[in-house]
Formats: structure tokens, C-alpha cells, sequence
């Protein structure tokens, strides 16, 4: 893939690559892409925890199941908060100062 790619002999989009069993590699891969910078789409998808989106849903859903406690909020809290825009997050502490 890389020499691929380096050579110009091939576009990303024009390379898949395949294994008898994927799931093995699916960690390791999703990593990689993200480091890369290059978006992977995988045959039998992508864990839901592994998307900030994904990790909410899971913060939300335990608060529910097992109930409100202070550190079961907190992570949830912190989960919305990283869904913020970078700048909003600054003029919600400011107002919380005044």
C-alpha cells in the first residue's frame, strides 16, 4: 500500500486490502489510520467506543443502567464537554466565574 501510494501508481481510494479474519487487526488498524490521518472503513464496522460520539452514548447509558452517582455525571459531563467547540468551552468557564 504504501509503495503504492509513494509511486503515485494508485489513489487511496483505489486500494483495499483484505484478511481471512479481519477482526484480529482492528485495533491495531484503527490506530494506525488514525495516526495516519486516513480514513479506514472496515468490512464488519467500527466498535462505538472507539468514536468520541460512541464513548458518550456509553458514559449516558451507564448513568442510566446503574443509576446517578458523582463519578458515573462527571464522566459524562466530561464526555459532552469534549463534544464542544473549542472556543464555547472558554466562554462557558467565564460565565461560571462571574
Amino acid at each position: 500500500m504504501r509503495a503504492l501510494l509513494a509511486d503515485g501508481k494508485a489513489r487511496p481510494e483505489e486500494i483495499a486490502i483484505a484478511a481471512a479474519s479481519p477482526a484480529d487487526f482492528d485495533d491495531h488498524m484503527l490506530a494506525l489510520s488514525q495516526d495516519a490521518n486516513l480514513p479506514i472503513h472496515f468490512v464488519q464496522g467500527v466498535k462505538a467506543v472507539t468514536t468520541a460520539d460512541g464513548q458518550t452514548a456509553a458514559a449516558l447509558a451507564d448513568v442510566l443502567v446503574k443509576g446517578i452517582s458523582q463519578e458515573r455525571v462527571r464522566r459524562l459531563l466530561r464526555r459532552f464537554l469534549t463534544l464542544l467547540p473549542h472556543d464555547s468551552s472558554r466562554g462557558a468557564r467565564g460565565a461560571t466565574e462571574n
